[in-house]
């Protein structure tokens, strides 16, 4: 689904005078797409003119300046008056008159500014980020919508609903910064008459001038537990980058900042089926409010690499029951070697050892006998991970479980670190997923 198709003129910034029309468009699957009627640059552009020894001069198109013609990395657009930077640009195709100067062109974007021009050197970022993903207003569970009804004669004759922005939630974020769940009302036309609803975003304020990349990995760590909280994929719904000196630029387009567009892992499938709130595995309030995230957004960062690797193992639907156990019992090896700072001299057994007591006892609703399924895990992981040769002594069902079981230990590691308690770990416990997952673990195992 394209979730942006726009027409314009585009130009390299070091070469504003050469503009050539064309379409950009982004969706989920393919990515950003630039469409030219036009080439940006040609090769001949880069040959450097040789003197002939009978006057004129002459070129030679290399191999080497035919490739380096098409890679952009950076390419300015404007369209409706918008302005566009696109960045990790490359030439797919192209079809070009040597002749005739003319031609067409289609290439790859890699990420997508609407409404800024970044210079050719500059580096793109901004002051603060806010974004919304799927399921957020129920993962928050609060409402700023108030129904009444009114009654008379003990029959209802008229219903009112009064929809009010409520305050924004904000906790300080240690490192500097603060992170905020803003709320607000949408109001909409349907044919029946008006729909109402809550929104909610959430806003990463990381205390000075940030590069898109770390906006963006903070955001995608929230997201991350927006997604386990749920049992859904958390896809991005909107990005938007604050930028406190846009005003003194030409071309902005919002007050201030810039809608943001790149390739994401987590993106749900077209035939998803919404998850509704009673089968969360938790809420923010179940684990303390707004108040959390700072201690989530810590651990996360100290943990990207291991996080990103599970959290592939959900978005990934087509990762196979093997390469999700693996990387897994990675994933808690790693955790281990980063909280535990012994980086040697610990082996595999006893780093999962230590993640079971970290977990605590409400892990227990999964795992009753730690020490046959960290036996059994181990066996598995060795035969996975340093091919052994042996035919697998595991069905694809107990490999299923053991996988399983081991995405939640490192969740609840993860959420014990960053200051869940018993009371919000034990919420997750009574959810019956987990407690059909413990059922079939402590069948198998």
């Amino acid at each position: 689904m394209a979730v942006l198709n726009v027409t314009g003129t585009w130009w390299l910034p070091e070469n504003p005078e050469r503009q050539v029309h064309g379409s950009l468009t982004f969706d989920l699957k393919e990515g950003g797409r630039l469409a030219l009627d036009g080439i940006l640059r040609r090769p001949e552009d880069l040959a450097i003119a040789e003197p002939l020894p009978g006057g004129g001069t002459q070129i030679a198109i290399t191999e080497d300046i035919l490739e380096a013609a098409g890679d952009y990395g950076r390419i300015h657009g404007k369209c409706d008056g918008r302005a566009f930077t696109l960045d990790g640009c490359f030439q797919i195709r192209s079809r070009t008159n040597l002749i005739r100067h003319v031609g067409n062109e289609l290439i790859h974007v890699g990420q997508i500014f609407d409404g800024v021009w970044f210079s050719a050197n500059e580096q793109a970022g901004g002051n603060k980020l806010e974004f919304g993903v799927l399921n957020l207003a129920n993962w928050v569970s609060r409402s700023g919508i108030e129904e009444s009804i009114r009654v008379e004669n003990e029959v209802p004759v008229g219903h009112t609903i009064k929809g009010e922005t409520m305050s924004p939630l904000v906790a300080s974020v240690p490192t500097g910064g603060t992170v905020a769940l803003n709320h607000s009302i949408s109001v909409g036309r349907i044919d029946s008459g008006v729909s109402i609803k809550n929104v909610f975003r959430v806003e990463v304020d990381l205390d000075g001038f940030k590069t898109i990349e770390d906006l963006t990995d903070a955001a995608s760590d929230l997201q991350d537990l927006v997604s386990i909280g749920t049992g859904d994929i958390a896809q991005f719904t909107s990005v938007h980058v604050w930028h406190s000196d846009l005003a003194a630029r030409g071309g902005r387009t919002h007050e201030g900042g810039f809608d943001f567009y790149a390739p994401w892992s987590a993106v749900a499938p077209n035939d998803r089926k919404p998850v509704k709130p009673h089968e969360f595995y938790f809420t923010v309030e179940d684990l303390g409010g707004v108040d959390f995230l700072p201690g989530w957004m810590s651990v996360a960062a100290r943990h990207r690499s291991t996080l990103g690797r599970v959290m592939s193992t959900r978005y990934a639907s087509g990762m196979q029951l093997a390469d999700r156990f693996i990387n897994r019992a990675a994933a808690l090896e790693g955790f281990d070697r980063v909280e535990s700072g012994m980086a040697q001299g610990r082996i595999f057994a006893a780093r999962i050892e230590a993640c079971f007591e970290l977990a605590g006892k409400p892990f227990e609703a999964i795992v009753e006998d730690s020490a046959r399924w960290i036996q059994e895990f181990k066996h598995h992981r060795n035969e996975l991970a340093h091919h052994y040769g042996r035919r697998m002594r595991y069905s694809g069902v107990e490999q299923h479980y053991l996988a399983e079981s081991a995405y939640w230990l490192f969740v609840f590691c993860m959420l014990r670190t960053a200051g869940a308690d018993d009371a919000g770990l034990e919420k997750i416990a009574q959810n019956q997923k987990i407690r059909h997952l413990g059922r079939m673990v402590r069948r198998h195992f």
